[in-house]
């Protein structure tokens, strides 16, 4: 690893220690200190040099770590908008039935509102601050992060996530608009059933309020012990072999947090993990995402010579957090986890992941018609009918800032969901249906993730007999659960 990865490593550290790892104890260090102390990764003649030197090759390491550099100074010109962003979040509230509940109060209290004249006024509610409050910041913001690009000469934003990310975006198009053509027909006729059978509505009828309640698998799941998850969980996954692994991670229970989160602070040796319980049957899809975050960080070698891009690369972070998410739509699994669930429960949960897939597609399809110099009102109106025609909930589009993901984080969603269908394919083929409960599999995964033999998401995708990574076993993946529903 070269010197520059070295530096960019110890400040990325640095930073996630500061944020979450100091417990208090060390609040005398000021974050603009860190900065400070690495202000050759924020120098603009030092990054344009960079460039020159890495972004027409295909180094793999070169490029992840010119990814990562573009992170960081994308943070530091835009942090004065994020944190008058945090501070609006925080200040604005919402009064509703003569009470007073702040913004995060009444996203939680969406996620669990039975009455849809509840949900509606309370969600109108809430994209009124969207648009009075934080949209403008939300423009300031995508404008400071076009003018950093054409300080670069890469144009605007939207080119630097391109160029950075090496998406190829005709092809990117033509597969996500495949993926949409050959599921839409069962996703617009499950949905349809699901809407009718569990709200009472036609499919005409839905709007995005809905999808709180409609997702909401309380009602389908049979399970009550949430305090006692960790431990039942840490118990499982030992039984599985990933004991020496999770001595790595730590684990925090915090009900403050709106849900469960993984954090590394030094890789592989101090893995963070905190739990949020919220009552609902999410927590637990939640909660073994960020497990899967977990073992592969905390499984990764210290030796990041051949190794940096398998753990830092986050397609295939994502990869393995969905594989493990995908043990709680394991009907094998969740009967001995868990206890028997109703069919109901597998079959709303495989929508709502297909329903997830076609939200980040549409995410993505976003980005790629750069609406960063758009007109406020052109950019919600497009963001409305995208999310609506795409997902079949109704949407005003007034979130269209809010359901941004930093750095085109939806490509990595997406890659990383069609990655995750091929390495469980795999695993079915070469371990049975149960290869989580076959300790050979849990040791090719160790395996994978020690060695980092694999340098790229195509290259497990290659090493694993596919041709490309696409959505192909994705789809056939969703499809053999939705029919068998």
């Amino acid at each position: 690893m070269s010197n520059d990865s070295i530096t960019l490593k110890k400040f990325q550290q640095e930073i996630a220690i500061y944020l979450h790892g100091n417990n208090g104890s060390n609040i005398k260090k000021k974050l603009s200190d860190i900065y400070m102390n690495y202000s050759e990764l924020f120098n603009l003649e030092n990054i344009i040099n960079s460039l020159e030197n890495i972004i027409n090759s295909n180094h793999l390491d070169g490029i992840t770590y010119l990814s990562e550099l573009m992170k960081e100074n994308l943070i530091i010109n835009g942090m004065s908008f994020q944190n008058q962003l945090s501070l609006k979040k925080a200040q604005n509230s919402i009064i509703w039935n003569g009470e007073l509940y702040s913004l995060q109060t009444t996203m939680s209290r969406l996620l669990l509102e039975p009455s849809r004249i509840n949900r509606k006024e309370l969600f109108s509610s809430v994209e009124d601050i969207f648009t009075d409050k934080l949209n403008p910041i939300y423009k300031k913001l995508y404008k400071s992060y076009n003018n950093f690009a054409e300080k670069l000469n890469l144009g605007d934003y939207t080119n630097l996530c391109i160029s950075l990310l090496k998406i190829n975006k005709t092809n990117s198009l033509a597969e996500l608009h495949s993926f949409l053509d050959q599921t839409n027909h069962i996703y617009f006729t499950s949905l349809e059933f699901v809407t009718n059978q569990k709200l009472n509505l036609s499919l005409s009828q839905l709007e995005r309020h809905d999808a709180f309640h409609l997702w909401n698998l309380n009602d389908n799941f049979r399970y009550s012990d949430y305090n006692q998850a960790i431990d039942k969980t840490l118990d499982y996954l030992k039984t599985m072999g990933f004991g020496d692994i999770l001595r790595r991670v730590n684990f925090i229970i915090d009900k403050s947090f709106s849900r469960s989160f993984c954090i590394p602070l030094i890789i592989p040796d101090k893995i963070i993990l905190v739990y949020s319980i919220r009552n609902r049957a999410d927590d637990f899809k939640i909660l073994f995402h960020e497990l899967g975050h977990a073992l592969h960080l905390a499984g990764s070698t210290k030796d990041l010579t051949n190794g940096r891009a398998l753990w830092i690369n986050p397609i295939i972070s994502e990869a393995f957090a969905f594989l493990f998410e995908g043990l709680v739509t394991n009907k094998s699994f969740v009967t001995s986890f868990f206890g028997s669930q109703s069919e109901s429960y597998y079959y709303y949960s495989t929508l709502n992941t297909l329903y997830l897939v076609r939200f980040y597609i549409a995410k993505l399809l976003f980005e790629y018609s750069n609406q960063n110099e758009s007109a406020e009102e052109n950019t919600i109106s497009y963001w409305g009918q995208l999310f609506s025609e795409i997902t079949g909930f109704k949407a005003s589009g007034k979130s269209a800032f809010y359901d941004r993901d930093f750095f085109m984080g939806a490509n990595n969603y997406i890659k990383g969901w069609f990655l995750f269908a091929q390495i469980n394919n795999y695993l079915e083929d070469k371990y049975g249906d149960e290869w989580f409960s076959n300790n050979e599999a849990s040791a090719f995964l160790m395996n994978l993730w020690l060695k980092c033999s694999y340098i790229s998401p195509e290259d497990i995708s290659t090493k694993l007999g596919y041709r490309s990574l696409n959505g192909d076993a994705l789809i056939k993946y969703l499809k053999t659960k939705l029919l068998r529903g």
